[in-house]
This record gives C-alpha cells, sequence and structure tokens, in this order.
C-alpha cells in the first residue's frame, strides 16, 4: 500500500502557526488565505466549530485548529488568537481552518518526511501523515480530511 518515495519526489506545505508550533498544509488542499472573517455561532455545534462566514457567497465552517488538535488546551503554547483562515476543499465543501499566523510554502523531499513519532499526542498523531526536521523546528504535516473528521467528533 505505501509506496516508496523517489529521491526527488517533492510535496509542497503551507507552514502555518498555533502559538510558536509549526504545521504543515498540503497546499494541494489549500484553496487560499485570508485574515478570519466575522464569523456566526452554530448552536449545538462540536467545540472546534467556531462558526460559519460568508466568504463570496458561500457558507464557510470555520474550525479551530488549536481545539482540535489540542483538545484539553494540554498541547499547544498560548491562548486563542485566530488570525488567519486557511480554506481548504474537502468533498465539494469549503472549511476554513483558523491559525494563529502563516508562513512560507515549504517544498520538502518526500524521502526525508519521516513517520510520526511514538511520542507524539495520540490527538496529534491521528491527523498527521509525518514530521520534517528544518534547520530550527520540526514540521508536522496534516492531513486536511482527518483534521475535519476529529473536529466533528467532538
Amino acid at each position: 500500500m505505501d509506496k516508496v518515495a523517489t529521491i526527488d519526489e517533492t510535496q509542497q506545505v503551507l507552514a502555518v502557526y498555533l502559538g510558536t508550533e509549526m504545521f504543515g498544509i498540503p497546499i494541494m488542499h489549500v484553496q487560499g488565505v485570508l485574515e478570519t472573517l466575522p464569523l456566526t455561532f452554530v448552536p449545538l455545534a462540536p467545540a472546534a466549530v467556531r462558526g460559519v462566514m460568508n466568504l463570496r457567497g458561500r457558507i464557510v465552517t470555520a474550525i479551530d485548529l488549536r481545539t482540535t488538535l489540542s483538545p484539553n488546551d494540554k498541547m499547544l503554547i498560548g491562548g486563542p488568537q485566530a488570525n488567519m483562515s486557511i480554506v481548504i476543499e474537502e468533498d465539494g465543501e469549503l472549511y476554513s481552518l483558523l491559525v494563529d499566523s502563516v508562513g512560507d510554502v515549504h517544498t520538502l523531499p518526500v524521502a526525508h518526511i519521516e513517520e510520526p513519532p511514538l511520542t507524539m499526542d495520540e490527538t496529534l498523531k491521528k491527523v498527521s501523515s509525518g514530521v520534517f526536521a528544518l534547520r530550527d523546528k520540526i514540521m508536522v504535516i496534516l492531513k486536511p480530511a482527518a483534521l475535519l473528521g476529529n473536529a466533528e467528533e467532538e
């Protein structure tokens, strides 16, 4: 099932930050990056659903990535800021992942993306496809479909 990566295969990911933690979202899922728009509260929604927003006439569900990745607030440093929205599309629906800030697009050699470590938090392990060591940080690469499934479970 797993294919062996050739030496020249790459994956592009958008770096996003929650506090000082760095995550990567595969660029092929990213539809846009924007400042967080006004949100409308959704009663009885899971805790990670911060609300919905109107994006050019489409209703977009806003997912608080901090709540999704750290439901008990045990992992991530700092309180909710969520200044930026990463708009992704999954199964024809638009979602906005709320993050503190956005970094650069990184082109990562697939052969150097490692499996999530055994010591990684189980919640984070469930939604990540691997980790990549940058010069001064470790980037956890996220799986958007798993993130959305995790947000709905709460």
